[in-house]
C-alpha cells in the first residue's frame, strides 16, 4: 500500500530524537557545536554547514519526492549558485 503525500509529511522525522526520545523533533537553534575531543568533531560543527533540523528537513523532502537525498540552501541565490557550480563547466 502506497502512502499518500500528507501521511509521509506528517510522520517523517517523528521519534528520531535518540538523545531525549522526543516524539516531535526540536528545532536546533545552536550556531556552533563542541568537539568530542581534540581533532574529533561531531557530525555537526557549525550551523552554516548543517544542523540536525536541516537534516530532518532534507530527509523529509527526499522521502516526499521519492529520492535518495535532498539539499536545502539558505536562499534562492544559494540554490542557483549550487546548480551552476555543479552542472556548468568553466570557460
Amino acid at each position: 500500500m502506497t502512502k499518500k503525500t500528507a501521511t509521509i509529511a506528517i510522520h517523517n522525522g517523528l521519534n528520531e530524537d535518540k538523545q531525549y526520545g522526543c516524539v516531535v523533533p526540536p528545532i536546533y537553534l545552536s550556531s556552533t557545536y563542541n568537539f568530542l575531543a581534540f581533532n574529533q568533531p561531531r557530525e555537526h560543527d557549525y550551523s552554516r554547514r548543517g544542523n540536525p533540523s536541516r537534516d530532518m528537513v532534507q530527509n523529509a523532502l527526499a522521502e516526499l519526492e521519492g529520492g535518495v537525498g535532498a539539499v536545502v540552501t539558505s536562499s534562492g541565490m544559494s540554490a542557483i549558485h549550487l546548480i551552476c557550480t555543479t552542472f556548468f563547466k568553466t570557460g
